[in-house]
Formats: structure tokens, C-alpha cells, sequence
């Protein structure tokens, strides 16, 4: 009867519980089974096993269910007999197989669900490390990716293994050990990671063409699969920024613009994100967005009026009026009158600012005219300073009325009567200058985004003396120009234009009585230089 109890106590055996380190080649054994009932004690019989079949028996004894021991790993038998209370033993059990493998490998490198960091946007080298199993001499190293575009399958006979792999990837790695007689991990010892990508680059934000605002793109980040965004309005009152709208997770490079968002200047940052990579610093753009109607007739429009918008801020001018100039100038003192054709050109230059607003501005202007006579060149200078207003005419149209002051020198050539106009001999040149109100109105109008014309006209009082050959005082006379230009928009900044321009310039002095000569009412030295001018103009802001 004991014989079968111990039998039936033996199947129910638990084994390999509790193992852990003893010796670099022996492993801890526990066996626990049921007590039988008035044994007391047990014999336990173990047996390797070879290829040769069991090897000699070791036979332990313990009062108690329960044997502790060492084994080195390896196949083995076991048997199991009781003792009664005179010691007397019963039948052993027939022999049961059992395993001692070795233990399971401790993965030190990489910690298990470690986030690994890469500094790369590609790949990086990554080593991988674990505790030496006893008995072990070989391991079984086997590296998965979550994609699976990535399967390392390598046998080393270390404990660390280097490879270079896939960022921006979720990787298992599984390692046993084998070596003793053959055995191997009881277990494999399983492993998982990730390797973090690199930053994400900058999205490029592309800033809107107008202030017709209907939708904002940017250039997508390599590697990156969503976008954060978020849209804020200065506030005019408060001159602090305040939330218009946070978005999260934008799959697509734009996103619409809301029309009932109103007109102002707006900040956008975008940031781009990536599975498995670090998000991007945000991407910031400021722009404006155009109060009012923002259809897209109301687009074209003010798309057509930039042929002749000025952008806010400082700009320069320069210009260059090329012509024949017609000459004519009388001197009473001494009977003269002297007329003549030359070659004559002005150059300008100038700086002018406007208003945010582009209503109000101011301009500067320097010129530099001249005409040669008899192989001399005679030359004669201008400033002008002046505020500007601008007003809207109409969809396509802008007047701008001028005022302010100026300052020009004008030549003399006093010789003795021509016969004929052309006749220049024996002229001697002498200088004036004068000083007054400068007024004047332009009026631009666009064809297109890029083409337009201009008209203007230009008139310059002269009521200050500044010198005169003589010594006396100026009388008041008018010179003006008046032309016709077309524009073109190079681009936003700059603007050319070219057209006909006709102009007079003339002063006038009360002459001197001279020998025989009869100072009259109206005897006045008097100088007039006409020209119709090929006009060169370029304007550009800064």
C-alpha cells in the first residue's frame, strides 16, 4: 500500500522551483512533494543521463518532502522510496526525467522599455549588454523591429553585442544561453525598447503672397507625419498677443484660414511631429491680414494697385531726364539777347519715408542738371523738400498732392544780339538762384499687378533771392514740369518707370540802368530754359 501511495505522491512532484546561482557550474535544485503518512523519511535517487544512458545513482536522504541540492545542468532521473517508522524502506518509484538547464540571461543594456535617444536622423550604434550565465559558452542573440524591415539573428560567444539600427523604431530583443552538456536558458529572456529619431527640422512656413489671407501652407519636415499648430492676434487695444485657435495632430502641409477671423496682424507657429522622433521647435511667422471684404474680386483689386503701392517706410528714388534744351535769355543792361540750342539732362536723387498707413510722407530731393555749350559743360543744381498725401481714385487709382519748398540755380549767358537763334559768340556766364513754394499733383493708376502710368505736374514759385548777378531781387515767375509715365512693378520693393516730360525752368531780375540805356517798367534780365525731356525713374524701398 505505501508502495502505490509514494507512487501517486511522486507524479504530483513540483520541480525547478526557487533555482538561482550556487556555483559557476552547478545549479540549485528544490523537490517538494506531499507528505506520506507515518513515513518517516525519504530516500531520493538522481541519475545522469548521458548518451550512453544513466550514470551512477546518488542517493540523499531527508526527513522531510522536501530536498534541496546542486546539480550541474543536464538530463537526469529521479526516483523517490519512503521509510516508516523502523526505518525500514519502501519501493522506489519508478525513475522520472528531469532538465537542469541553465539559468536565464539577465539583460543589463538596454533597460527593459528603455526610450534610447539618437542623435541621428537615421541610425545609430547600439550595444547590448548581459550578465555571463554559468555554463554557459555560447548565446543565441535575436534583435526584431516592430516594422520588421529590421531581423538580426547572431550566435556570440560574449556577453555584449554592437549594431548599428533604425531610429524612430520599437525593437524586441531576445537572448539565450546554451552551453553545459548541451542545455540551454530555461527560458529566453525577453527584452523591449525604443530608439527615439533625432529633432525634427524646422517646417518652413511660406508667408502669404497678400494680406488677402484665405489659407497658410508650409513646406513639410523630413520624417515628420503631423503638425501642432497655434494662430494668435495682436491685440490693437492691449498690444498683447491672445489665442485664436490651437490645432493638433494637421496630417496636410495647410490649413484654412477662418473668414470670420478678422483683419489684423497675426503670429502662426507650426511644429512638427513624428513617430518615435523629438517634435521640432515651432516654426514662427508674422503676417497681416486685410480688414474688410476678402473676396477674391476684392483680392485682384488690391493685387492690381500694387503696380503702384509704395511699400511703408524709408525708399530712395533716382531718375534721369535726357533732352535737347532750347535756351533763351535777354539782359536790357547791356541790350543783349542770347538764344541757343544744347545737349542737357538732369540726374535726381532722393530719400522719402511714408506712414504705416501710407497716407502721409515726406521727400528729399537733390538734382544735378547741366547743358554743354562750345565744348563746356554748364551745370546748375536744385533741392527740394517736400510732404506728400495720398488718396485713393476710385479701385485702380491714387492721387498725391505735393507741397513744400525749394531751392534751384539757373546759368546766365549774357553776349552781344544774335542775328540768328544758334549764334553763341562772345557769351560769358554768370549764376542765380532762387528759393520758393514748390506744389504739385500726381495721379497713378494700375493696368495690372505689375503695369500703370503716371501724370504729374509740377510748378515752383520763385519769391526768394538767393543771388543774382546784379544784386537785385528776383520777380516772382512760375517754372513747372508736367509728364507722362508708365510704371512697371519690378518687384515689391522696386519700381521703374519711363515716359515725357516737359519743363521750364525761368527767373527774372530788374536790370540796371546803363549808359544810354532807359531803365523801363519792364526791363528785366530774363532767363528761360525750355526742354522736353526722355525721363528715366526708379524708386525703391527699403
Amino acid at each position: 500500500m505505501r508502495f502505490w501511495l509514494c507512487l501517486f505522491l511522486l507524479q504530483s512532484v513540483f520541480a525547478s522551483v526557487n533555482l538561482a546561482w550556487a556555483e559557476s557550474y552547478r545549479r540549485e535544485v528544490n523537490f517538494e512533494w506531499e507528505e506520506i503518512a507515518d513515513a518517516k523519511g525519504y530516500d531520493i535517487e538522481i541519475r545522469g543521463l548521458t548518451k550512453d544512458g544513466p550514470g551512477k545513482p546518488q542517493v540523499y536522504k531527508t526527513k522531510e518532502a522536501l530536498w534541496i541540492g546542486k546539480l550541474t545542468p543536464g538530463k537526469y532521473t529521479m526516483s523517490l522510496r519512503s521509510r516508516d517508522i523502523r526505518g525500514v524502506p519502501g519501493e522506489w518509484s519508478p525513475p522520472s526525467e528531469f532538465d537542469v538547464s541553465l539559468d536565464p540571461v539577465k539583460i543589463t543594456l538596454p533597460a527593459q522599455n528603455a526610450e534610447i535617444k539618437g542623435d541621428d536622423e537615421k541610425e545609430i550604434s547600439q550595444k547590448f549588454e548581459w550578465s555571463p550565465v554559468g555554463g554557459a559558452d555560447e548565446y543565441h542573440f535575436e534583435l526584431s523591429s516592430d516594422d520588421g524591415k529590421t531581423q538580426i539573428i547572431e550566435t556570440v560567444n560574449k556577453t555584449t553585442y554592437t549594431s548599428k539600427i533604425p531610429v524612430a523604431r520599437n525593437y524586441q530583443v531576445k537572448i539565450t544561453a546554451s552551453g553545459l552538456n548541451g542545455m540551454q536558458s530555461e527560458s529566453t529572456t525577453v527584452a523591449q525598447f525604443a530608439v527615439i529619431g533625432k529633432k525634427l527640422a524646422l517646417p518652413k512656413i511660406t508667408p502669404p503672397d497678400t494680406e488677402f489671407v484665405r489659407e497658410l501652407r508650409w513646406k513639410k519636415s523630413e520624417y515628420s507625419e503631423n503638425y501642432d499648430l497655434t494662430l494668435n492676434r495682436l491685440n490693437p487695444t492691449t498690444k498683447k498677443w491672445e489665442k485664436v485657435l490651437a490645432q493638433e495632430n494637421i496630417t496636410g502641409d495647410s490649413f484654412e484660414f477662418d473668414p470670420s477671423h478678422p483683419g489684423g496682424t497675426y503670429s502662426l507657429h507650426v511644429q512638427a511631429k513624428g513617430k518615435l522622433r523629438l517634435n521640432s521647435d515651432p516654426a514662427k511667422i508674422n503676417f497681416k491680414v486685410v480688414n474688410g471684404n476678402r473676396s477674391p474680386a476684392a483680392e485682384y483689386t488690391a493685387l492690381v494697385r500694387k503696380s503702384i503701392d509704395r511699400v511703408s517706410g524709408w525708399y530712395g528714388i533716382a531718375s534721369y531726364l535726357i533732352t535737347q534744351i532750347t535756351y533763351r535769355g535777354e539782359t536790357p543792361e547791356t541790350g543783349g539777347l542770347t538764344t541757343t540750342v544744347a545737349l542737357g539732362g538732369t540726374g535726381r536723387l532722393g530719400g522719402g519715408f511714408f506712414t504705416k498707413d501710407n497716407k502721409w510722407g515726406f521727400l528729399g530731393i537733390v538734382d544735378m542738371s547741366g547743358f554743354t555749350i562750345s565744348d563746356k559743360t554748364r551745370t546748375y543744381s536744385s533741392i527740394e523738400l517736400s510732404g506728400i498725401s495720398r488718396y485713393v481714385s476710385g479701385d485702380r487709382g491714387e492721387t498725391r498732392l505735393i507741397a513744400g519748398l525749394y531751392y534751384k540755380e539757373l546759368p546766365q549767358m549774357i553776349g552781344t544780339p544774335s542775328a540768328a537763334p544758334g549764334s553763341n559768340s562772345n557769351v560769358s556766364f554768370v549764376q542765380s538762384a532762387v528759393g520758393g513754394p514748390h506744389l504739385g499733383v500726381e495721379y497713378w493708376h494700375s493696368i495690372s499687378p505689375k503695369l500703370g502710368f503716371q501724370t504729374n505736374a509740377h510748378g515752383y514759385y520763385s519769391l526768394l533771392t538767393v543771388k543774382s548777378p546784379n544784386g537785385n531781387n528776383v520777380e516772382p515767375r512760375l517754372s513747372y514740369q508736367i509728364g507722362l509715365m508708365g510704371s512697371y512693378r519690378v518687384t515689391n520693393q522696386f519700381t521703374g518707370l519711363m515716359g515725357i516730360t516737359h519743363r521750364i525752368d525761368q527767373l527774372a531780375y530788374r536790370a540796371n540802368k546803363t549808359g544810354l540805356s532807359t531803365q523801363g517798367t519792364g526791363d528785366f534780365d530774363e532767363t528761360r530754359i525750355t526742354g522736353n525731356y526722355l525721363s528715366f525713374y526708379a524708386e525703391y524701398g527699403f
